[in-house]
């Protein structure tokens, strides 16, 4: 449920940003640097999400392995990086995506 929310969050507002985003994203700077208050909440979010379930779930040594605990404490720390803020513009985007991804993906196994 929770990755649904992500890619509807995030395709919502990559596709349909508000008008003090547009503005925002309207120059190199403000995409690299601009404060999205959209994604900083998903970002937010899915740091939330990561610490308090992904990586505590790698105790259990059936879902534990290397790929995953590296995949998850990396994007806990892509997260840490995103809230400075950095490349929060581009977090709607792979957000959305990733995770309509991802959704597609756990229910085709």
């Amino acid at each position: 449920p929770l990755m649904l929310i992500v890619a509807g969050v995030g395709t919502v507002a990559w596709f349909f940003p508000d008008e003090a985003s547009q503005k925002l994203a309207a120059t190199p700077e403000g995409r690299v640097h601009g404060d999205f208050p959209t994604s900083d909440w998903l970002v937010s979010l899915l740091l939330g999400e990561l610490l308090l379930w992904d990586i505590p779930m790698s105790a259990f040594p059936s879902l534990r392995s290397a790929a995953s605990v590296g995949h998850h404490v990396m994007m806990a720390l892509a997260c840490v990086i995103a809230l400075q803020p950095y490349l929060l513009y581009y977090v709607p985007f792979q957000g959305g995506g990733g995770a309509l991804r991802q959704v597609a993906v756990h229910r085709a196994c």
